[in-house]
């Protein structure tokens, strides 16, 4: 009996699938159900813009630090790590030189 209720309900949900994708398919190519999509969809884009400028702003007027000043010292700290890293290899270069020497046979 479980066997026959999953094979209804598989048969119910393959009907369901193929009924709405063939109208879901006649909706997607219709011109005036895209243009009313891509309005909504500048509209919520443009509140999205404007909401994210104004907790910026609120964030800034607070003194805290925002996402791009933080992204900034981000950036500035991996150039002095970068920099570090580069003197660090320097002064073994550096300090390696004379053993390097000494171990050269004289001439």
């Amino acid at each position: 009996m479980a066997s026959d209720s999953s094979s209804f309900f598989r048969q119910a949900f393959s009907v369901w699938e193929r009924t709405t994708a063939a109208y879901f398919e006649s909706l997607a190519r219709n011109p005036l159900f895209l243009s009313a999509n891509a309005w909504w969809l500048n509209g919520l884009m443009a509140v999205k813009k404007a909401s994210d400028s104004a907790a910026e702003n609120m964030i800034s007027t607070a003194g805290l630090p925002t996402r791009r000043d933080q992204e900034r010292a981000l950036h500035m700290l991996h150039q002095i790590e970068a920099r570090l890293d580069d003197m660090e290899l320097r002064e073994r270069r550096r300090q390696r030189e004379p053993e390097l020497g000494a171990e050269a046979p004289a001439r």
